[in-house]
């Protein structure tokens, strides 16, 4: 996981919030003109490279108002030495020629700085030697150190991905070239962000027609990534498995049973796999469809509660149309679960006995929309467009990609509600930090998934990369949210005027 994507994300939802991304502290910064870019490199003003990277220096790339022809890589600077990748002033890498990567492994005196991890945890790279260009590191936002393992070639990654090389070892990238010379003359095989904002790199030829190259060439709040034509155009930032429908402190869905109308849908993922493959992809999709549909009852919900204490009608829109997405969202996994269990399945009878109280408490829907939301649907779009990242099926991909711009847009709408619940109630942030204290808790460390590295292929997160991504979910975007929500209220709207509130049903173990 990239610690950049939780930043990043922080970054899009301060600034949809009309929050200031300075309020939140940390130290991710901006590039002038980037529109919010991670800004993941771009040695700004470093000098020349070794004398090679494709530079054209023709065509210019400023503007979006019809092609840049060749792309303006200035001061390209190999990003390691003999690699073969430059970055370009800016932030954009391209691959001039393929060569193996440079490794550090194993690195000689290393030994991982965390706090320990469990029976799976790491200390030096030598206990990650049983599958090649293993390394022990810190994962994401856990204390834990665990093993990753990388690339050298191409040949180490698969179909449809090539290896970027990095420190200290390379790490497979989709990508539908492999370097310069698969593309046309004077056009670069470069990199583009593929999940809107949530910084999952992607490679592929530069064109003619594209209308930009860089960030910086597009207008603030818009990025520079690939359009529907297969060029790159200016977009919006839209980075793209849904909201628990949470009852009396348990995530309900319903029960699952032989029924094809919910999947139905034109998606026919790879089935060329070994049956225990298949078994677990059919498992994971069936249940994420669980949890899909139970979403559509999580938002039937939330609009009627939000209806019942008033609130605007951007946000009950918004609330409405988030429940079709996610009746969407369930037929495509139960599509896809069909597909690899062989037979129809979907959803039966869901149970909504006791979903809805008798009347609504601004502080109780605070703390429901915080776990359902806040935490649950901000994590998984951060998972969702993880997780594309690894998948090499191109319909699990796209899928997923969706799913991950669906999820990212309600997580959105769960803080700007929660935002105008606290400007109601004065009770709803020391509310929410006391939810905040319970997420945060130390966990146990996940184990490591039967099939996991087959499984990230197809869509499934590593359960140690599940949970490291959602504890800097909570470090690096909830948790500074509600900071930056609290400093935008009037007057002092901290712990010190708290009022007595119920305490939540959904902090019980």
């Amino acid at each position: 996981m990239r610690v950049t994507r939780t930043v990043d994300f922080r970054i899009w939802l301060l600034m949809s919030l009309g929050v200031a991304p300075l309020a939140c502290g940390g130290e991710t910064t901006f590039q002038s003109g980037t529109g919010g870019s991670s800004g993941t490199g771009g040695s700004s003003g470093t000098g020349g490279s070794s004398g090679t990277g494709g530079s054209s220096g023709t065509g210019g790339s400023s503007g979006t108002g019809g092609g840049v022809n060749a792309p303006d890589c200035k001061n390209p600077v190999e990003v390691v030495p003999g690699s073969g990748y430059f970055r370009c002033e800016g932030g954009r890498t391209h691959r001039e020629a393929i060569k193996d990567c440079p490794t550090k492994l194993p690195r000689d005196g290393y030994t991982c700085a965390g706090s320990g991890g469990g029976a799976d945890a790491c200390s030096v790279d030598a206990d990650c030697a049983e599958q090649p260009n293993g390394y022990c590191s810190i994962q994401g936002g856990m204390a834990g150190c665990f093993c990753s393992y990388g690339c050298i070639k191409d040949a180490d990654c698969g179909e449809g991905r090539i290896c970027q090389c990095g420190d200290p070892v390379g790490r497979c990238v989709a990508a539908t070239c492999k370097s310069d010379l698969d593309c046309a003359p004077s056009q670069l095989c470069a990199d583009y962000d593929a999940s809107g904002g949530c910084d999952s790199m992607t490679y592929a030829c530069t064109a003619p027609a594209d209308q930009c190259f860089l960030d910086s060439d597009c207008s603030a709040g818009e990025l520079c990534a690939m359009g529907n034509a297969g060029t790159r155009t200016c977009q919006s930032w839209s980075c793209a498995i849904g909201r628990p429908f949470i009852v009396e402190g348990v995530a309900r869905v319903a029960p699952v049973i032989a029924r094809s109308d919910w999947s139905e849908l034109s998606l026919t993922p790879s089935l060329d796999l070994e049956p225990a493959v298949r078994a677990a992809l059919a498992a994971w999709w069936q249940r994420s469809g669980e949890l899909e549909h139970a979403s559509v009852a999580a938002f039937a919900r939330f609009t009627l509660e939000l209806l019942a204490l008033g609130a605007p009608p951007e946000l009950v829109s918004a609330s409405q149309e988030a429940g079709l997405d996610e009746t969407r969202h369930a037929r495509v996994c139960f599509t896809i679960a069909s597909a690899f269990a062989g037979a129809p399945i979907g959803p039966g009878p869901l149970d909504i006995q006791g979903a809805l109280s008798p009347a609504t408490d601004p502080v109780a829907l605070a703390r429901v929309l915080f776990h359902e939301g806040c935490v649950g649907e901000t994590g998984a779009a951060l998972e969702a467009a993880e997780a594309a990242e690894f998948a090499v099926d191109p319909v699990v991909r796209d899928v997923l990609a969706r799913i991950a711009a669906d999820e990212r847009e309600h997580a959105l709408l769960a803080w700007r509600s929660v935002r105008w619940l606290a400007e109601r109630d004065e009770r709803v942030i020391p509310a929410l930090r006391e939810e905040l204290a319970l997420a945060l808790a130390p966990t146990a460390p996940a184990a490591a998934l039967e099939l996991g590295e087959e499984l990230a292929r197809h869509g499934v997160l590593e359960p140690r990369r599940s949970r490291a991504l959602r504890a800097a979910t909570l470090r690096d975007v909830v948790a500074p949210a509600i900071d930056a929500i609290m400093a935008e209220l009037p007057g002092d709207v901290g712990p010190a005027r708290a009022q007595p509130s119920a305490p939540s049903a959904l902090s019980a173990p």
